[in-house]
């Protein structure tokens, strides 16, 4: 009896003693619960690079546990006081909301922080490359870390040779192909093969013209005479006159300039013809001074993009299937045409034939030059 007393006292004290302390949890609870939930109301700057430091306002943020931009979260951050966080934007960061991380759900802010790309690395250009802005004028440029060797060399192509006739068929001549795309706009003209500088359209077409052949043009005053003359020798109006010049047809072209770049490629070894512009060319007979004259130059890399474009005309004519013809840029680059050399770069850039002389002793040494470049290609693999 008296043992079952003194088990009954001892709950008695004990319920009594822990009371308070059930009462102050309970009242903890409802006091967190009660708590002012946090708000995110400004950042600051609102956009940035990867790196940058931003300061986040708003109210009851002690308690944050993280920050994130956009879907990728701040790897540093801090909490500054219960109105400011700061956080640095992570890598991989993409423009979107901010958002606070707190114990009772995220809070994301109203506006987007947009994270600045920063512009890529200016690529320093080698001593031989074009200073405008596009892209290599070759297809396949091989980095300057790889040339072994290099030589410019510059080709005519005689369009009327039997083997250069496949590009040149009737109402798919290359020059006609060449000729439209420019009109076009989708072959920028150069004014020489260096292709640092732009040719206008209308400079183009105005040297699309009959230099030799064309009447020169009359200016307004001399117009009005001629009409004033018809009018009084009663004979009606003056008969029509060419008052400018008149603009070549594409298959009065019957040459095309090329410049290529031999280039050994340490790396794959193995010598690179690089075909690096094409010009088209104003025969001697449509000049004044009886001398070729260059009419525009074209990168080569474009005029691929042209002849890929127009399968149905720009093609290479085969004279023995009808169902195999193929794209100018595939005979371009299989070499399917004669041409033969007439420069080779040089000290004093001379042409051939201000070395040697004309005629002849141009042909031979051309071929010369031809024959030393193949065997010094050939010696590259003699050990």
């Amino acid at each position: 009896m008296r043992t079952r007393f003194l088990v009954g006292l001892a709950t008695v004290l004990t319920l009594w003693a822990t009371a308070p302390v059930s009462a102050q949890r309970t009242r903890a609870r409802g006091a967190a619960s009660a708590a002012p939930a946090a708000s995110l109301t400004s950042f600051a700057p609102a956009q940035g690079l990867v790196g940058a430091e931003v300061s986040l306002t708003g109210t009851n943020m002690t308690g944050a546990t993280g920050v994130s931009f956009g879907s990728t979260s701040a790897v540093s951050f801090n909490v500054v006081s219960a109105t400011q966080v700061t956080a640095v934007v992570p890598p991989g960061a993409t423009t979107g909301k901010v958002t606070l991380q707190m114990p009772k759900g995220p809070v994301v802010s109203a506006t987007d922080f947009t994270v600045v790309v920063p512009p890529p690395p200016p690529v320093a250009a080698g001593p031989e490359q074009s200073t405008t802005a596009a892209a290599s004028p070759t297809v396949r440029p091989i980095p300057n870390s790889d040339i072994m060797y290099k030589k410019s060399v510059w080709r005519k192509i005689e369009l009327k040779e039997k083997q250069n006739r496949p590009m040149f068929s009737s109402g798919r001549e290359i020059t006609k192909i060449i000729i439209e795309a420019a009109k076009r706009g989708e072959l920028t003209p150069y004014f020489t093969d260096s292709l640092t500088r732009v040719m206008p359209l209308a400079k183009f077409k105005e040297r699309m013209v009959d230099q030799k052949n064309s009447a020169p043009q009359l200016t307004e005053e001399e117009k009005k005479i001629m009409e004033q003359n018809a009018d009084a020798d009663g004979f009606g109006s003056a008969a029509p006159v060419s008052t400018g010049p008149s603009e070549i047809y594409p298959n009065q072209l019957r040459q095309l300039q090329l410049k290529e770049d031999m280039v050994f490629d340490k790396k794959r070894s193995r010598m690179y013809h690089q075909i690096q512009c094409i010009s088209l060319v104003l025969p001697s007979g449509l000049t004044v001074d009886g001398t070729d004259a260059p009419i525009a130059t074209f990168k080569y890399a474009d005029l691929v993009k042209v002849f890929r474009n127009n399968p149905e005309q720009a093609i290479w004519f085969n004279r023995d299937n009808d169902a195999q013809h193929k794209n100018l840029a595939d005979a371009f680059e299989l070499w399917l045409f004669s041409s033969y050399i007439y420069k080779v770069s040089n000290p004093d850039d001379e042409q051939i034939e201000d070395q040697v002389g004309t005629g002849n002793a141009t042909l031979l040494a051309a071929q010369q030059l031809a024959g030393d470049m193949i065997e010094f290609e050939y010696n590259l693999w003699s050990f």
